[in-house]
């Protein structure tokens, strides 16, 4: 089998685990996740990983408007280049494992993804543009997604 084949058998795996509710979804994620690390001979997907590791699943603030956005960015993926597939990928795990929200747009119309610096124990957000509002770590290592309790969200907002 060609690359390409297994790069389509690896996005064809993305959208199934994505018609599975939320746990069964987050369940599905990591092996999906481990294969496209092993695929693409990359680390970077390491952060998302760890995250799947380390917050409960009933802590990961999926948002309906994060897996649409999500969902929308795979459905994408197939006929692009395998670079494309990563930095999409990659883009896809954190719309769908941070909290965002259609009404948390930067000053530059991005939607913001929150965050958790662990060193001062405080919630930040970094837009998709990269603009930074809050107490963002000096080191990555600090960094971890905000967890649901740690952040305000509305009652019909999350994906189940």
């Amino acid at each position: 089998m060609n690359f390409s084949s297994h790069q389509e058998r690896l996005l064809q795996q993305f959208e199934a685990t994505l018609a599975k509710p939320k746990l069964a979804l987050i369940d599905g994620f990591r092996p999906a996740l481990n294969s496209a690390s092993q695929l693409f001979k990359t680390s970077y997907f390491d952060f998302w990983l760890r995250m799947l590791d380390e917050v409960h699943p009933r802590e990961i603030p999926m948002t309906k408007f994060g897996y649409s956005e999500a969902k929308s960015t795979i459905l994408g993926l197939r006929s692009q280049d395998r670079n494309e597939v990563v930095r999409g990928l990659a883009c896809a795990c954190e719309r769908l494992l941070t909290y965002s929200n259609i009404n948390t747009d930067c000053d530059m119309q991005s939607t913001y993804h929150f965050y958790f610096n662990i060193r001062e124990a405080c919630v930040y957000k970094v837009s998709e543009l990269g603009l930074v509002s809050g107490c963002e770590p000096e080191d990555n290592k600090d960094s971890r997604i905000a967890k649901l309790s740690e952040v305000s969200t509305e009652p019909d907002e999350l994906y189940a």
